[in-house]
């Protein structure tokens, strides 16, 4: 498969992987973005493709409340090509830690996020996220 192929086949993966985890099918939403990961050529982490289907299965368990499988997704898109410094990762990655009593943890990973996008990224969120590191800002 070509690059225009490859770069048509995933995009239209994504697209139906984030519908089906829009409408709660998060199983079915995790087997497309696996399906995509399983086009990409190894090391997989090296693909400009691999940050958004791993954030995509991050994201599906995330929404379930899986902290445990969706920190262990997220971890593999921040490890990916252009996955460092993304600032949607940060957030989810120090929202899981929050969640799994990692405060510390937590802090750095808000202030990553924070510092990527700004405040603008933690709106529509609970607002406990930026209260971890509200302090470190103002």
């Amino acid at each position: 498969m070509d690059d225009k192929d490859l770069q048509k086949t995933i995009t239209g993966i994504a697209r139906k992987a984030k519908s089906l985890a829009l409408k709660g099918e998060y199983t079915s939403a995790i087997a497309e973005y696996t399906q995509g990961l399983e086009l990409l050529a190894a090391p997989r982490s090296a693909s400009e493709y691999a940050v958004m289907l791993f954030s995509g299965i991050a994201e599906a368990y995330y929404l379930q409340g899986l902290w445990d499988e969706a920190l262990k997704y997220f971890g593999e898109a921040i490890r990916s090509e252009g996955g460092l410094g993304d600032p949607y990762i940060h957030l989810r990655l120090g929202q899981i830690r929050y969640r799994k009593g990692e405060m510390e943890k937590a802090a750095d990973e808000l202030m990553r996020a924070y510092m990527g996008s700004g405040k603008i990224i933690f709106e529509g969120e609970d607002p406990m996220y930026y209260a971890l590191i509200q302090s470190h800002i103002e």
